[in-house]
């Protein structure tokens, strides 16, 4: 009853502004707290990066997805 209440534009574009503003304060946070201890600690944002990826960016998306990876390791869903 309340989606026919909301502008469709916003059925649309409401969940990627708000997963564009996570990721976009997940960067900042990662930018000026979590980058200065790690130096490249995860394996993949060892190599170089490239044109298109750089290797801080891929620090930070290991950084961000690394709490996610060890919890479903930790639990039973690996047995699924």
């Amino acid at each position: 009853m309340i989606l026919a209440t909301i502008n469709p534009i916003w059925i649309t574009f409401g969940p990627v502004l708000v997963i564009n503003t996570i990721l976009g304060t997940s960067y900042f946070l990662f930018q000026f707290g979590g980058k200065k201890h790690l130096k490249r600690d995860y394996a993949g944002a060892k190599t170089g990066g490239s044109k298109m990826l750089g290797s801080v960016t891929r620090e930070w998306w290991f950084w961000t997805t690394n709490p996610i990876v060890i919890f479903l390791l930790r639990s039973d869903l690996r047995q699924i």
